[in-house]
């Protein structure tokens, strides 16, 4: 749109014609991957409706759930659209849940939305799967997900008194299995 100023004095008149621009606002916001295990990251990208301005536009981001960390803000640079930032899972997911990032710009707050995934127990296997007295089997744990810093505790239990098995197993950081000796009394 335009708009015509007009100065007057007496019988003399001028004009000046002056565009007028719609607000940059964000169009979206997007994040990939959008489902995330413990300690993981996403890219997010923020575009806005047309060219950010000389001295570029600040984007607030925000996310509403702890577990989910993202920057105060992010700029998209004098003549850009779009910007990149990361998303980062907390070290520690005790449950699957879902996490909004919202951009905002002016009156625009378009949101993402990422999966936050909790380790699981993909597996456990032993080997020998049979015991005579006093034996011992080795047994394998998978967990669904890369372990931590700190590595993932994951319980342990049978339903036998004659076997006995450790309370609990951690699998260390930057591992998916532990192995642990089970035994026959």
């Amino acid at each position: 749109q335009n708009a015509i100023v007009t100065a007057t004095l007496g019988s003399s008149s001028q004009t000046a014609n002056i565009s007028l621009l719609a607000p940059v606002l964000v169009s979206g916001v997007a994040c990939v991957p959008a489902s995330l295990g413990q300690s993981a990251v996403s890219s997010c990208t923020v575009a806005l409706t047309q060219n950010a301005p000389t001295g570029g536009s600040s984007v607030t981001l925000g996310s509403n759930n702890a577990l989910l960390t993202v920057p105060a803000s992010v700029t998209v640079l004098a003549g850009a659209t779009t910007a990149t930032f990361s998303a980062t899972a907390a070290a520690s997911i005790p449950s699957n849940q879902n996490a909004t990032v919202t951009a905002t710009l002016g009156a625009s707050s378009p949101t993402a939305t990422i999966a936050l995934v909790a380790p699981l127990v993909s597996g456990v296997a032993c080997n020998p799967t049979s015991l005579g007295q006093s034996a011992v089997s080795t047994c394998t744990v998978t967990i669904s997900q890369i372990a931590p810093t700190g590595g993932t505790g994951v319980a342990l239990g049978s339903n036998n008194a004659l076997l006995t098995v450790p309370a609990s197993v951690t699998v260390l950081a930057g591992a998916r299995s532990e192995e642990r000796r089970v035994g026959k009394e």
